[in-house]
């Protein structure tokens, strides 16, 4: 039934282009009309492949949840939206960029609670074989900025760098360019790495 269904309307679209052949100008007139449409839907579709690095906060208010999740942010919001998220997923990625915007948007109204949810068996008992390998580093590496106020500019580097193939040091994630040096974080990741315990990821909550 569907293959005749295709048939069916590949015949009228031949019978379409045949008829407007006979008419030049009609045409032309409806080649540069679809041509105009196809630009202002171009022009106004979001380019979620092709979305500005964020660094931080920007000037929207963050805190933690009494669970100790960090969120950024209306301070009093009418909309709450939980962020379950890995580094390494790029859905992921392109999912942060539009809520961040949202958040921009809207920062006195919608509020945005990141919880860590990496696809690695390393942390995460409900995979059962090798996924996104870094993910569980990555979170732990976010869990340790956030202890010393900076979740924020170490998840947005994250998300932008952690797809990549090789792997997003503590030492690179502490001096970033992006979000300039900070010596006490690289010394506070590197010693929280040893006590696993005290940095590591989350474990998804209902």
């Amino acid at each position: 039934m569907g293959t005749y269904g295709v048939n069916a309307a590949l015949l009228v679209l031949a019978a379409d282009i045949r008829a407007l052949s006979r008419y030049p100008i009609a045409s032309a007139g409806f080649v540069l009309a679809t041509s105009g449409a196809l630009a202002v839907l171009w022009a106004a579709y979001p380019r979620y492949w092709d979305s500005p690095g964020l660094v931080g906060p920007g000037g929207s208010a963050v805190g933690s949840t009494a669970d100790g999740d960090p969120w950024i942010g209306a301070r009093e919001p009418r909309v709450v939206i939980e962020e379950y998220s890995d580094y390494q997923c790029t859905h992921c990625q392109l999912g942060h960029h539009e809520i961040r915007r949202l958040v921009k948007q809207d920062r006195n109204l919608v509020r945005v609670v990141h919880r860590h949810f990496p696809l690695d068996q390393a942390c995460n008992p409900l995979l059962r074989r090798p996924f996104h390998p870094n993910a569980c580093e990555y979170a732990r590496l976010a869990l340790c900025a956030g202890r010393q106020g900076r979740f924020w500019e170490a998840n947005d580097y994250l998300f932008e760098h952690g797809q990549r193939a090789d792997a997003v040091s503590p030492a690179e994630l502490a001096t970033a360019e992006a979000w300039g040096s900070t010596p006490r974080f690289s010394s506070g990741v590197e010693r929280a790495r040893r006590p696993k315990r005290r940095c590591s990821a989350t474990s998804p909550r209902a």
